[in-house]
């Protein structure tokens, strides 16, 4: 409910004056309302969407044509896990490609990235938004210090770190953290190198990045922990498999890497094998590969299997609109679906949505 019908249509009524406890609700409504950004700490029984149904919901992406430069404003979902058709929801007013995505609270972060699609990192965005599914509105929040496209956006201890990525003035070793309540991004502890094309993940209370273009091509296999309580990255067991544009997500205490690809003189090769890494061991291992190659997914879990959604695949040299769904608990890849669109650069989470607009 807006502001405005609090005062116009529900502060009006007898019984909130009247009633005590209605009197409270309507305190607890507005507070809800001209806070905006501290909404996330707000949350109540009257606040959150009444379902625990996670579905899959991506944003943006591009097609990689030449002569058009335009990203798409779309936003789809996959209702369930059960799910194999996306939906529709409603567009976003300014479409992205490249940007970076993460979920607290259920509200979904949308960082960074570009709005026209360029090769390089010319096109590069500062803009962030916040996405309420519960009243489906969006909310643009305080911008980064520095624009990023191809770097990482994470959840750690109830702030959203962006790490690394490039911009018009190259590659970028440095991380700022932003802070929900007080609606401001600072730098925190940089990188040792400048990293662009990585991936990442959280596990436990550490933020994980992953292989990308550094500096040299063991940087392609570099992994990096990051651990909030002292600000500090140390280098851990390296990837078996080079790899740069690919992803990784947690699942069950272990940090998948999949997809990307590996460049080879004047080549891109797609790179098919899926590993994990387990923090307490230090320790890498393969599991079953991908079936066809995708670099630049989206990519997020959802009810213990991995969805990696589009993307582009350098053996047929195009986008795609595969999604292969990995079963993290057999290690069996399930049956392909297939994205509406063949995009790269798509951004997907797991969100809960209202029950209504998943069904539309």
């Amino acid at each position: 409910m807006k502001s405005s019908e609090l005062v116009d249509s529900v502060q009006t009524l007898d019984i909130m004056v009247e009633d005590v406890l209605c009197r409270q609700y309507l305190l607890e409504a507005f507070n809800y309302q001209i806070l905006p950004f501290r909404q996330h700490e707000m949350q109540s029984p009257r606040t959150t969407i009444r379902s625990d149904v996670l579905s899959l919901v991506t944003f943006g992406g591009t097609p990689y044509t030449d002569n058009d430069r335009t990203v798409s404003c779309k936003v789809y979902c996959l209702p369930d896990a059960a799910g194999r058709q996306f939906k529709e929801l409603t567009e976003m007013e300014v479409g992205p490609s490249h940007s970076c995505v993460a979920v607290l609270d259920n509200f979904v972060y949308i960082v960074g990235g570009q709005h026209l699609q360029y090769r390089s990192g010319e096109g590069a965005v500062d803009i962030c938004y916040r996405y309420d599914p519960h009243l489906n509105q969006w909310l643009r929040i305080q911008a980064m210090q520095e624009s990023r496209i191809q770097f990482q956006l994470n959840v750690l201890r109830g702030m959203v770190y962006a790490t690394g990525g490039r911009n018009r003035s190259g590659s970028l070793a440095s991380v700022e953290k932003y802070c929900p309540k007080n609606n401001e991004w600072t730098y925190v502890c940089s990188l040792k190198r400048r990293t662009w094309g990585h991936a990442g993940a959280t596990v436990g209370d550490k933020l994980y990045i992953s292989g990308g273009y550094g500096i040299s091509v063991e940087d392609k296999k570099a992994l990096h922990c990051y651990d909030p309580a002292v600000d500090q990255w140390e280098f851990k067991t390296p990837m078996n498999e080079p790899r740069v544009l690919h992803a990784m997500v947690s699942a069950n205490n272990k940090i998948y890497a999949l997809g990307g690809r590996m460049d080879h003189v004047d080549r891109c090769f797609d790179v098919l094998a899926v590993e994990y890494y387990v923090p307490e061991t230090d320790q890498w291992t393969t599991v079953s590969p991908m079936r066809t190659g995708q670099s630049e997914a989206g990519c997020c879990l959802l009810e213990k299997k991995i969805y990696i959604v589009g993307g582009y695949n350098w053996h047929l040299n195009n986008v795609t609109s595969i999604v292969q769904v990995y079963n993290t608990e057999t290690d069996e890849w399930e049956r392909d679906l297939h994205f509406p669109e063949s995009f790269a650069g798509i951004a997907c989470a797991p969100v809960i949505l209202p029950q209504v607009t998943s069904q539309r």
